[in-house]
């Protein structure tokens, strides 16, 4: 009765009114219990070639002597024979071909009382294949025919699409491993082998976070195991380029990954597993550091020259330009690099040079190298220095052009400080030679002997090299009368603080009448050593100066000396005073001689 449940329901009748029926009819106290020995029934089919016969399959029985003596209709079909002719023969007549085959031989074998199953082409129906179950039987050998073509054509299919899959996955030139819902490793390619540079035994007794790895960052950091590629996958993410370093087995380095993963999921849509594939991208690591590496070092040049970098893709108008470019161009920090705004920051008046000395480099006609004016966002005029290198393709046209720029506003404003000062130098030695060789004529006139010649001259050139070494120590932008008129009384003053006086207020002399003015004290002091109050061990100088409307008054007052008289004559010094305060200090000079001291008014006039 078990069987009935599997044959196909009577006209009419439907699987429910079927089960209906045997529950009524038959022994089972349940509908569980009949499906139960439904399935029991079904797993024994295969050992009754009677049952198996009417559910499709061909069938026959032979006796001892190999003949025919029961055959359904379908084994008929696959014999290819009627049933007269199946009953009349054996089965080496019906099916010659198979004598001296393999299937021959498991025939052989059923009929010795082993059972025994065939897959093979069939002799009759060329381009079909038959399994072949042999049945002992006590009286001979049954036999069950199925045509399992489609099945053989779909294994065969799935087996060469293993093979190519098998192919590929070893040839590919990825690294590719397959882990289990537990994480460990169920599959690795040859890849994943040289790339990790272990073999498969020892990868397959990984899982994907065994202490064996040292998995880091970029930085040498260790990644966390619920970061990594695979547990992600395991969660049910997809990851895509992430990039880790793994520690080589042997400790020599460092090998860099680039990580793909996606989870497994079985039948039942649940994850089983994971997939990934990675890529070997040390070589790229090395170079993406020494690039770092090149651009920090440029950086830091440039930072060291502030020098600015700019490119100019010729053929699609693209321009690129450093941080430290913009900034030598004060453009706004949103300024989007361009041709034209690369014009725009060239001043109006130079703007036309730009345009025709690039449209010459462009043409052949060497690299650039120029200088042009801008002005800054405060209005200040600016000076910068441009050079550029244009690199063609092989026909010659331009393609590109890369240059720098360099604000060198300061250093020509030093260099024309510097032309300032040579010209200054010049015009002040000459001056100062035309000052000696005055001195020493004068001198030379008014002296009596060689030796009061060599002492008055040696005086008069180190008062005159006092003068200088205040000037040199202001950078010879001036002096203060201050610091004039202490260095010219210095001598005087050293040993004697109290009998040289000086007071007034700060104002300021250029270089020339820095020097002048020291000249005249020092030949009023010198007079006043010889015949005058600084003779005398109670006399007393003072010097004071004043502002006046149209410059200053210096009075020079003797007391507590000799009693002075009037020159019969005027000497070197007298005329020394006046030239001096005519031309050099372009004012005037008055001396009186009074018989308490001498009293001696310079006047320096804008």
């Amino acid at each position: 009765m078990t069987f009935d449940l599997l044959l196909p329901p009577e006209p009419k009748e439907d699987l429910e009114a079927r089960i209906d029926r045997l529950l009524r009819d038959g022994d089972y106290p349940s509908r569980e219990a009949l499906v139960t020995a439904a399935l029991d029934a079904l797993g024994r089919v295969s050992q009754s070639p009677i049952a198996a016969a009417r559910f499709g399959d061909g069938h026959y029985k032979l006796d001892r002597s190999w003949r025919v003596v029961e055959i359904n209709d379908v084994a008929l079909d696959y014999l290819g024979v009627d049933r007269e002719t199946a009953l009349a023969s054996t089965l080496w007549e019906l099916a010659p071909g198979l004598l001296g085959t393999e299937c021959a031989l498991h025939y052989q074998a059923g009929m010795a009382g082993e059972a025994s199953e065939f897959v093979g082409p069939s002799v009759k129906r060329p381009g079909r294949w038959l399994e072949a179950r042999m049945f002992p039987a006590a009286d001979g050998l049954e036999v069950v025919l199925r045509d399992v073509t489609e099945r053989v054509t779909f294994e065969e299919g799935l087996t060469r699409t293993t093979e190519r899959l098998s192919r590929l996955l070893s040839a590919a030139p990825i690294g590719i491993i397959e882990v289990d819902g537990t994480g460990a490793l169920v599959y690795s390619n040859p890849a994943a082998e040289r790339i990790l540079r272990l073999d498969r035994g020892d990868l397959l007794q990984r899982s994907y976070n065994s202490p064996q790895w040292v998995i880091e960052d970029d930085e040498g950091q260790p990644i966390r195991d619920e970061d990594l590629p695979a547990a992600k996958a395991l969660r049910g993410e997809h990851v895509q380029g992430f990039e880790h370093a793994v520690r080589s087995p042997d400790g020599s380095g460092r090998i860099y990954l680039s990580v793909d993963a996606c989870p497994l999921q079985g039948p039942t849509g649940a994850i089983e597993g994971a997939l990934a594939l990675f890529a070997d991208i040390t070589d790229r690591k090395h170079q993406d550091l020494t690039l770092r590496r090149s651009l920090d070092r440029l950086r830091l040049a440039q930072n060291a020259g502030h020098v600015g970098l700019w490119d100019w893709e010729i053929t699609t108008g693209e321009v690129t330009w450093s941080e430290r470019y913009r900034e030598i161009w004060d453009l706004p920090e949103d300024t989007r690099p361009s041709f034209e705004a690369f014009v725009e920051c060239f001043d109006p008046a130079d703007r036309e040079k730009v345009q025709k000395d690039i449209e010459a480099v462009l043409s052949g006609e060497g690299h650039l190298e120029t200088e042009y004016r801008f002005r800054d966002r405060a209005g200040n005029i600016r000076i910068v220095s441009a050079r550029g290198e244009v690199f063609r393709d092989k026909s010659g046209a331009p393609q590109r052009m890369v240059g720098i720029a360099l604000d060198v506003t300061e250093q020509r404003a030093a260099a024309d400080r510097q032309k300032l000062l040579i010209d200054e130098l010049n015009h002040r030695v000459k001056n100062t030679l035309a000052t000696i060789q005055s001195i020493a004529r004068q001198t030379g006139r008014h002296s009596v002997g060689s030796a009061e010649f060599t002492q008055a001259f040696e005086a008069r050139l180190l008062a005159l090299s006092r003068a200088h070494d205040l000037l040199t120590r202001e950078s010879w932008t001036g002096a203060d009368v201050l610091d004039v008129v202490v260095r010219a009384l210095e001598p005087y003053s050293a040993d004697a603080p109290d009998r040289v006086r000086y007071s007034g207020p700060s104002f300021r002399l250029t270089p020339a009448r820095a020097v002048a003015l020291s000249l005249v004290l020092h030949e009023l002091a010198t007079n006043s050593a010889k015949y005058g109050s600084l003779s005398a061990p109670g006399g007393v100088l003072l010097v004071e100066w004043r502002r006046i409307d149209d410059g200053l008054e210096i009075v020079w007052e003797e007391s507590g000396g000799p009693e002075v008289r009037v020159p019969e004559q005027r000497g070197f010094g007298s005329r020394l005073l006046e030239r001096t305060a005519n031309s050099e200090l372009q004012g005037m000079v008055r001396q009186h001689f009074l018989s308490e001291g001498l009293r001696c008014e310079v006047v320096l006039r804008h």
